[in-house]
């Protein structure tokens, strides 16, 4: 009464005054989601008159308890509660919110070639009214937010070259991992971006924890290579390891971390014996106290549900939900299947998210509208384009002419299997050349074409192997390195293998033992070794300037000099086949041409532009064109209309998890 008249009341006066039916009753009014309320003021005014009702907390405390329950609530709880029942009535009687499971597609323009990327790159605010994404409608890659009562979405400033985002707990800043592996926070609001790291990190996805810290996966940045758990504070500071390698389980790198919100554990991927191969992933659970982890289930991700839920998603593309106790950090119950057809990526991951209101985003492998649309093209240098063959639709990634031109060599993802195909051009027929492990990439043809070279993951770790191209034996291993192996090229004599591992080049010749040559080893980022015709140089890219560029350097002799041939920015270095011009990609996305003047020492000429090229897939650490034995034609995958995809969106995915495995 004194509440409702305006006259304070005391904390005293307040326990002496509430029922235990009538603080149940409140609480249940109050509950977090929907489900979990009353359905109607009846049943509300039934609760009320029920001296028995109990529920929540009030359910622990005896029936004649008055002030039990009361000793778990503040003072000003206990106001708030107090205050919600007097204006209970305007409460139950205003228009429910909806509480149904709606499920719609969401058409966004997905960033180029993230379905060949590894990771995340959708998240929601926690609210799950904000999406951010990686897009790229007219340009390079940049972060996009789609508020949920907007109908367009807008670029975040700051947001270029961006990867893998995720939200603070408040929803208004949002971290992510550029191309360069450094770690970025940009403000909704439009603050300046701010670089927490600039090395130390891999793109593995990360997560902002409640605890105040920046969850990732730490790892040399130039190989990409996964190691363990980082974090670092979210205001900026030295990052300290959180998990350990179980060297005994074949463990080679943990990612996808997710923070739980009580702060106790944090989940994440376990990878073992090798990279992207989806049938040797594990999701596991770390105790931050003491930093052991062990493994739950099998799945490629997961996330964490505010119902009590993991959920995870299989290499099958089926999201499953199992329960969980936060506190002793222990499934309780077996991992029950929710819904199919998630898109598993080219790299053993899935766009996945769900936000503590209970709305679910996520890729359909289904439903897209244009991933695997993707075209391979040949365009002449005016930029004049024509499709290798008129209905050929797919993921590609690095397509290679062979020597005499009549062969293409490239990789193909379909459903997370990545394989090695030959095609034949003029609209011939199209034949498989690898078949082992998941990851084969980056071929590489053979000065003779009679071999191509690839990258594989089908051993304990991604090696260097050969079949000949007309698959007539099986392939064999070329190269075994203790470090992975990046970027593989033969040099025009075929007596050297050049290649990137970790952020450095080096070098073999093919058949001798010993150690690799060191060709470009520096603190910088190096990789994209191509050789001239002639041997005598070798163009590559790197960060030194502290922005991708192109150089070049003497071969094999890389230490005798260096020239620096882009200017504000270049990638995906590649020589004309008589060796008087060199190709790259500038910032803009044009393609330039850089005349080669023949002389005793390098000379660069006059650089021309070719054509806008920024509608052909370009992705970090590989180069995506090649130009034909003739220097007339190049070939590019063009990105499927606007390299669009298809989302889903669920709202009151709780619903489902209660139908499923009940609360």
């Amino acid at each position: 009464g004194k509440i409702l008249r305006g006259q304070p009341v005391s904390a005293t006066e307040i326990r002496a005054t509430v029922p235990p039916h009538v603080d149940a009753a409140i609480r249940r009014a109050l509950e977090k989601l929907p489900a979990d309320r009353f359905a109607t003021a009846g049943e509300f005014g039934k609760a009320l008159a029920d001296t028995g009702f109990r529920h929540g907390i009030a359910a622990a405390g005896a029936a004649g308890e008055g002030a039990g329950p009361w000793k778990m609530l503040t003072y000003a709880a206990g106001v708030a509660a107090i205050g919600a029942f007097a204006l209970a009535g305007w409460a139950l009687t205003r228009p429910e919110p909806r509480d149904t499971v709606l499920r719609y597609y969401l058409d966004i323009p997905l960033e180029s070639g993230s379905n060949n990327d590894f990771g995340t790159n959708i998240d929601l605010s926690p609210d799950g009214e904000k999406l951010v994404y990686i897009g790229d409608p007219e340009g390079p890659a940049r972060l996009w937010v789609r508020e949920r009562h907007d109908l367009d979405p807008r670029p975040i400033s700051g947001g270029e070259g961006a990867f893998q985002p995720f939200f603070s707990p408040d929803g208004e800043k949002v971290a992510f991992i550029t191309a360069g592996r450094a770690l970025r926070v940009v403000s909704l609001a439009g603050e300046p971006p701010v670089t927490l790291a600039d090395s130390g990190i891999v793109r593995g996805g990360g997560s902002w924890g409640p605890d105040g810290y920046l969850y990732l996966a730490g790892g040399d940045g130039g190989a990409g290579t996964p190691d363990r758990i980082v974090r670092m504070p979210a205001t900026g500071g030295p990052m300290e390891p959180v998990t350990t390698l179980d060297e005994e389980r074949g463990e080679i790198g943990h990612v996808f971390p997710v923070a739980l919100p009580g702060g106790r554990g944090i989940l994440f991927s376990a990878i073992r014996e090798r990279l992207y191969a989806p049938g040797l992933i594990d999701i596991a659970v770390a105790d931050l106290s003491t930093g052991e982890h062990k493994i739950l289930l099998e799945g490629l991700q997961a996330d964490w549900s505010v119902t009590g839920h993991i959920l995870a998603v299989r290499a099958d593309g089926a999201l499953v939900a199992a329960p969980f106790d936060e506190e002793t950090l222990e499934l309780t119950g077996p991992a029950t299947p929710l819904l199919g057809g998630v898109e598993i990526e080219g790299l053993a991951s899935a766009d996945l998210t769900i936000s503590e209101n209970g709305t679910l985003v996520y890729a359909p492998g289904d439903v897209t509208t244009n991933v695997g649309s993707d075209r391979v093209m040949l365009i002449q240098r005016n930029g004049a384009a024509e499709e290798v063959e008129p209905g050929w639709r797919g993921i590609f990634l690095t397509p290679r002419f062979s020597p005499d031109g009549k062969r293409l060599a490239l990789a193909i993802s379909q459903g997370g299997d990545t394989q090695i195909w030959i095609k034949q051009l003029e609209q011939g027929p199209l034949a498989k050349l690898t078949f082992e492990g998941s990851g084969n990439l980056r071929p590489a043809w053979y000065p003779d074409g009679e071999y191509v070279a690839f990258r594989s993951n089908r051993g304990a770790n991604p090696d260097l192997y050969r079949r000949r191209a007309d698959g007539a034996v099986q392939a064999e291993l070329l190269l075994d390195e203790e470090a992975q192996i990046n970027e593989v090229t033969i040099s025009p004599d075929g007596a050297w293998v050049v290649y990137r591992s970790g952020a450095d080049i080096y070098g073999r010749r093919l058949g001798e033992e010993g150690e690799a040559v060191p060709l470009v080893v520096t603190s910088h980022n190096e990789g994209q070794p191509t050789i001239s015709p002639d041997g005598r140089w070798m163009a590559y890219i790197s960060s030194e300037s502290g922005e991708q560029e192109v150089y070049v350097r003497p071969f094999p002799e890389t230490d005798t000099g260096k020239w620096l041939i882009s200017n504000g920015g270049g990638i995906d270095p590649l020589w004309s086949p008589d060796g008087s011009e060199l190709f790259y990609r500038a910032a803009d996305g044009n393609l330039m041409a850089v005349e080669v003047i023949p002389g005793p020492t390098f000379i660069a000429g006059p650089q021309q532009v070719l054509f806008d090229a920024s509608g052909y897939l370009a992705t970090a650490g590989e180069r995506n064109y090649d130009i034909s034995p003739d220097g007339q034609r190049f070939v590019m995958i063009e990105l499927g209309s606007g390299a669009e995809i298809g989302l889903v969106v669920v709202e009151n995915f709780f619903r489902e998890i209660e139908a499923r495995l009940g609360r």
